[in-house]
This record gives structure tokens, sequence and C-alpha cells, in this order.
């Protein structure tokens, strides 16, 4: 095997681990941001975003230390990007959630934002399965973190 061609292959192969890290991150930042907006007992829950923003960022730095194994320069980049959209990230995930939700529920779920950094969410109907939500909005964040990337 030429050096061009080892090169290419170990390129390809750090490639896929980003895109791992990546696909995992989602989940867990779906999964957080579900396990906050879906109510346990009856049919109202609220998004504490100063909250959630705290549990993410520790989700983050995690991938991005995952990421800098793989390649520093690319966990680099991710760190940079996240640190630069910090202010709109968190609202852009929250839109792609509620997004999320209005296409699974329509007219099932009555969202209000009672007070900043805070949305209440009330359902009409109870919630039993949330799995088909989690795997829409997981792809979602993937497609951000990916575009984060370039």
């Amino acid at each position: 095997m030429s050096k061009k061609q080892s090169n290419r292959r170990r390129n390809s192969l750090v490639r896929l681990e980003v895109e791992k890290i990546l696909y995992s991150t989602s989940e867990e930042v779906a999964f957080q941001i579900i396990s906050f907006a879906v109510p346990t007992n009856g049919n109202k829950s609220s998004l504490e975003l100063w909250e959630l923003e705290n549990r993410l960022t520790s989700i983050f730095n995690s991938a991005i230390n995952l990421i800098r194994e793989v390649n520093s320069n690319v966990g680099e980049a991710f760190s940079f990007e996240l640190k630069r959209r910090s202010r709109t990230l968190m609202d852009d995930l929250i839109s792609l959630f509620l997004e999320s939700l209005r296409d699974a529920f329509r007219e099932g779920v009555d969202v209000d934002y009672p007070m900043p950094r805070v949305i209440r969410l009330t359902f009409r109907n109870k919630i039993e399965n949330v799995a088909f939500i989690k795997k829409d909005y997981s792809m979602k964040v993937y497609e951000v973190l990916r575009h984060l990337l370039g």
C-alpha cells in the first residue's frame, strides 16, 4: 500500500471516529432535553434553559476531549465553533426540539414562555412513548453538530 493510500485510509478512520463521537453526543443531548421536557407525572413540564445549558456543556466538553484524542486539530476546531456559537446554539437546539414536538403531537402540545430562559410545555394527552421523538430529534442535533465541523 502506498503512502498516499495509507494517509487516505487513516483520514477515513479519523472521520469515522469523529462521526461516531458526534452521533453519540447527539443522542446524549437529545436524551437530556427530552428528559427535561417530557413530564413524568401529569401533563405539564418546564425547560429551565440555564440548568439545561450546564448539563449540555459537560456533554460537549466530553465530546471535545474525545475528538481531541482522535485528532487534536479537529477537536480544536469543534471547540472553537462551540464557543463561537455558544450564545445561539442552545436556542437553536431548543427550537429544533419544539419543532420535533409539534411534528409529533401537532396541536397536542402548548408552549408557553412565562419567563426568560424558561419554557413551559403542556401536553393535552398523556405521553407514553417518546422513542420516535428521540430518534428524529437526535438526528437533527447530529446535523447541527456536523455543521459545526463544516
